[in-house]
């Protein structure tokens, strides 16, 4: 945007609108950013501009009184109670929003282009207004007596009170003055108080209160004792007054506050027809003609394109006039382009007539673009101070345009595809610092870079002179590798360019296409027209001599070109080394995708690779848990059926009965030796299990304590038996801890 003066393009939009608001969005407008907002923009700007061509469609009357009252309306939403001046702003723009959308409505036609513009200035809240145009001076803002009754008897009775005070201290006046107490007669008002000013030596003859002395101490300002009940009075009433005006204005803002979505958006929409308006009139100014967005499989056709700026110098004044609402003056556009480098002269004066484009032909030269949707590249050649880089920014600068809504300085019919990235690189970016500074040239590959690494399917890139600043040989083989390698990634590139090798690979190129700007040799000056499908000569010996540089330098030179020219002419191994060289750029750049392609493969594999570890170590972290987790389980059981055991073993009386609980709780494939060890082993069977026991054995049941319980039923098909403990009865399962009590053996605990 820099590079191409795009703010300087933008400032003479916005010094078209009326309104302060619509001028700051205009001279800071919206790119879109597809094809459709594009269009939408530039059918908005069409609905402004007059039919016969003229100008725009709305002038200063129609935006008088609106404002930006985007403030007061955001302080109603907060609760904050708005002045009267404030409502007074509302009243004005609510009046000036109905006004536009009345209208749109009337004027009809205009399509979907100003619809909702019109719906939303149309939805300006009648009730509020009228509200407010009753209660609030519009313009002004001072709260009006007939806003209320209550406010209208207060001050009626406020100026009753006035006047009979006012006649009574006139009278008391007169008669100071008469009797000389005082210098004139004079009533003033002091601290809110009305009085009469005394002579110091005479205060005492007026019988009432001092309120205040002169800067000499030589006049004392005394309130007459009669004056006091009716000031009192008016103190009174302007208290109340006060507390009626501030219950008004809390209403009112209520009011606001209710309906502020609704004056939010007509608020938007008066800056958005000011702006849409403002481009209008710009574009009458410019005799710009309305582009048309194609499609990304079309080309560009701009015609008779001139640079808005170089034109600026050469049209009407820009409006200097202050914006609606603001009481600031925009000075006129002065900015230059110094696309038109060396032969431009600063002395030229703006027009003070109105000039039209077509007028100003001679001096800004038209070019035409026309370049069709196979053409991937185009090469600028031709002499220094020839136009080249005027032509790069004209053509920038009429593709922004079209994306912000704004007419082209151009013929009709011109046809622009939406660039969604418009990159320019077209000065010197050497700096200047001692420490860390790059030279021409390393800035000049760094912004190479960056351009490589932005382009893409909807860029337009503008280089001037890319490989320069190094050897010939060495930066025509990066320019045209450059050039070579932006014709497939970007939708257009076009280049400025001296080097004989970039000529010929836009030449032999089908995807390329050259151009060169004409040089009159006959007069030693550029015409800056474009020539299509020529490549011209620097011509610089020439304009060297045009612009004085001494005859014997020019003649040395000239001999040594033509030496040089005899040596290219008789030496074939120049030329071969020449095409040599720039076949092995275009290798080396194929070359460079291919690496470029294999590194990216590389690191998406190394992304994944990446990706796997993580996840896998992700899940060992996982398994990890759950076996620490397992370990817990298992380490908990076991004490719990530990500590179960302890207890069993502490209610044992024999060793059988030990014996009992240690095989109810060994695992599965463990038995209690001989020896009292546990040890591998198969357990008795089920049968022998099951055996074991007859009616009238005695045993022990672990569910039931200690005591002794008698078996009065066998189930061997459940492995059960039903005891009886006292006058109990139950069923219980022998592997769930049933030992039997041997009677003839000494107790195990004894």
């Amino acid at each position: 945007m820099e590079t191409l003066q795009w703010d300087d393009v933008c400032a003479a939009v916005g010094a078209f609108a009326w309104t302060t608001r619509g001028r700051r969005e205009a001279a800071a407008p919206r790119l879109a950013t597809t094809a459709r907002e594009a269009r939408e923009a530039l059918e908005r700007t069409a609905a402004c501009v007059r039919d016969d061509g003229g100008g725009a469609v709305f002038d200063a009357d129609d935006f008088e009184g609106a404002r930006d009252v985007r403030v007061a309306v955001e302080g109603a939403r907060r609760g904050t109670t708005l002045s009267g001046t404030s409502l007074g702003e509302l009243g004005s723009t609510g009046r000036a929003q109905r006004r536009l959308g009345d209208t749109l409505a009337r004027r009809g036609g205009d399509g979907e282009a100003l619809r909702d513009i019109g719906e939303a200035l149309r939805g300006t809240p009648r009730a509020l207004m009228e509200a407010i145009e009753r209660c609030v001076g519009v313009p002004g803002g001072e709260v009006l007596d007939d806003a209320s009754e209550t406010l209208a008897a207060i001050r009626a009775e406020q100026r009753a009170t006035r006047d009979e005070l006012r006649q009574m201290l006139n009278e008391k006046s007169r008669e100071m003055a008469r009797k000389n107490f005082a210098e004139r007669a004079q009533v003033v008002t002091r601290l809110g108080r009305q009085c009469i000013p005394m002579k110091l030596g005479s205060a005492g003859e007026l019988e009432g209160v001092v309120l205040d002395v002169s800067g000499t101490g030589s006049t004392v300002f005394k309130e007459p004792q009669c004056a006091v009940p009716l000031n009192n009075a008016l103190a009174t009433l302007s208290a109340r007054e006060d507390a009626e005006i501030e219950r008004i204005l809390i209403e009112l803002t209520a009011m606001v506050r209710e309906h502020a979505d609704a004056l939010s958006a007509a608020n938007d929409a008066l800056a958005a027809l000011d702006v849409a308006n403002a481009r209008a009139r710009h574009a009458a100014w410019l005799d710009g003609s309305k582009p048309t967005i194609v499609s990304a499989d079309r080309g560009i056709s701009v015609r008779g394109l001139q640079h808005p700026l170089l034109l600026e110098r050469h049209l009407a004044p820009l409006p200097t006039g202050a914006a609606i609402g603001e009481a600031e003056s925009v000075s006129a556009f002065g900015s230059t382009l110094e696309a038109v480098e060396d032969e431009e002269d600063a002395s030229v004066s703006r027009a003070t007539t109105h000039v039209r484009r077509f007028d100003a032909r001679d001096v800004v030269v038209p070019i035409d673009f026309d370049v069709d949707a196979s053409v991937r590249c185009v090469a600028i050649t031709g002499p220094n101070t020839g136009g080249k880089t005027a032509s790069l920014k004209a053509v920038g600068v009429a593709c922004l345009m079209a994306r912000a809504g704004l007419y082209p300085p151009c013929d009709a019919g011109c046809e622009i595809p939406l660039f969604r990235r418009v990159i320019a690189d077209l000065g010197d970016s050497q700096t200047l610092e001692l420490d860390g500074g790059l030279s021409t040239f390393g800035a000049h590959l760094k912004g190479l870079q960056r351009i490589l690494d932005a382009a893409n399917e909807d860029s337009l890139i503008l280089l001037d002179e890319p490989g320069s600043g190094t050897d010939p040989a060495e930066g025509a083989a990066l320019a045209v590798a450059v050039l070579n390698k932006l014709s497939r990634r970007s939708r257009l590139t076009v280049a400025t360019s001296h080097y004989e090798e970039v000529k010929d690979f836009a030449v032999s190129s089908p995807a390329c296409h050259v151009a060169a700007v004409e040089f009159d040799l006959n007069t030693l000056q550029p015409t800056y027209r474009l020539l299509w499908g020529e490549t011209g000569r620097s011509n610089a010996l020439h304009i060297a001599s045009g612009l004085g540089l001494a005859p014997s330098i020019i003649a040395e030179a000239r001999e040594a070109l033509a030496k040089a020219g005899d040596t290219a002419e008789t030496d074939a191994k120049g030329a071969l080394a020449r095409e040599n060289r720039a076949k092995l750029a275009s290798a080396l750049d194929e070359e460079c995708d291919v690496q470029l392609a294999r590194r990216a493969a590389a690191r998406e594999t190394l992304e994944e690779t990446r990706a796997l570890y993580d996840d896998v170590k992700a899940k060992s972290a996982h398994l990890d848990l759950r076996k620490q987790l397992i370990k817990d389980g298992v380490e908990s059981e076991a004490r719990g059926r530990i500590d179960e055991a302890r207890v069993l073993f502490e209610a044992c009386e024999t060793k059988e009965d030990a014996d009992a609980v240690a095989e109810a709780h060994l695992p599965r494939g463990w038995i209690v030796a001989e020896n009292g060890e546990a040890v591998p082993g198969d357990s008795p069977d089920e049968g022998a299990t099951r055996r074991a026991f007859d009616v009238g054995d005695a045993v022990i049941v672990r569910q039931l304590g200690t005591a002794e319980a008698e078996v009065i039923d066998v189930h061997p098909e459940t492995n059960e038996i039903t005891v009886k403990l006292g006058r109990i009865s139950t069923r219980v399962g022998v592997a769930s801890g049933v030992s039997k009590v041997d009677k003839s053996k000494t107790s195990w605990r004894k």
